[in-house]
């Protein structure tokens, strides 16, 4: 008896990839990429998003790896000249076949623009208003030629430091008097020949420890499908520092409820208090123990704030 049967084998894709250099500013860092790939026996396709990519760009880069197509990285390159850093990708096809590639690129350095408070904490769960100081730990600031402070708040809002005013380990306050969060956004500038200027966010938070308790009428957590609840928050919540962030889990697989100080619902005008009202369109006789369990907590950079209620 004789037979016969087609066996496929297909290529390994040979991989490399382009840096596309950000500019402006002048290659400072920040580099876009994009894979190529060939096959042995032309044509190559493009490369597809559907294909699995799995960059890496080293631990202190930012982000230290990737799975999209296209990524960008930002390299810790600090100083005046340039520098090289390994980059690594590998790329599995819609066929299963794999190649990997790594080369080193080369980015301009740029100053660097780090700094930490002198406490060591960017919140405040104490008091309102406070004062943030911080200190400057740039790993260049010998070099630096000035800093743009923009405090995300209009008090004022941007102030510019020469290397004076704010040498390695001074330091610079600034009264924060609203409650909230705030996006304080540092600036070094650096010199010729590089010309390249580094910027760092760091959030900060004035505030203290949510509050707001979770109440309910007697006799609401029982009942007949469709069955609507309406949870109520205490009158403390309304007085959460701006961006506390309320969760709502009702545990019958129905979408999730999630509010900002910002975007709560309007504060009923009866009782003053702020109403979540849902309805449950599904028995609870197949959940544990026979009950829906609702997971809700209230949250900011203070604490974190647990209120769960089983039924």
């Amino acid at each position: 008896m004789t037979g016969s049967k087609t066996i496929t084998i297909f290529s390994n894709p040979i991989i490399g990839f382009t840096p596309a250099y950000s500019s402006p500013p002048n290659q400072c860092g920040s580099v876009t990429f994009t894979p190529t790939v060939s096959y042995p026996p032309p044509p190559s396709p493009i490369p597809a998003t559907s294909w699995l990519y799995n960059w890496t760009f080293g631990t202190t880069s930012v982000p230290p790896n990737s799975t999209i197509q296209n990524p960008t990285c930002l390299f810790p390159a600090y100083g005046t000249g340039s520098q090289n850093f390994p980059v690594s990708i590998a790329i599995t096809d819609n066929n299963g076949c794999a190649g990997t590639y790594t080369n080193d690129i080369t980015v301009l350095q740029r100053p660097d623009a780090l700094v930490e408070p002198s406490n060591l904490l960017w919140n405040n769960c104490s008091s309102t208003p406070f004062t943030l100081t911080i200190v400057n730990k740039s790993t260049t600031a010998a070099i630096n030629t000035g800093y743009i402070i923009d405090w995300d708040d209009p008090n004022p809002l941007v102030e510019t430091l020469t290397p004076i005013q704010f040498p390695f380990n001074g330091s610079w306050s600034h009264p924060y008097n609203l409650p909230g969060t705030f996006h304080l956004k540092v600036t070094a500038t650096g010199p010729v020949p590089n010309g390249c200027n580094d910027t760092k966010i760091y959030p900060v938070f004035n505030g203290s420890t949510p509050t707001g308790g979770l109440t309910y009428d007697a006799g609401a957590l029982q009942g007949c499908k469709p069955h609507t609840i309406t949870f109520k928050l205490d009158e403390e919540a309304q007085n959460n520092a701006p961006t506390t962030f309320y969760y709502f889990d009702f545990g019958d697989n129905s979408p999730v409820y999630s509010f900002t100080q910002e975007t709560m619902p309007p504060l009923d005008p009866i009782d003053g208090k702020y109403h979540i009202t849902h309805t449950y369109n599904t028995a609870s006789c197949s959940e544990p123990g026979q009950s829906f369990k609702l997971t809700h907590y209230i949250a900011n950079p203070c604490s974190t704030i647990p209120n769960d209620v089983g039924f």
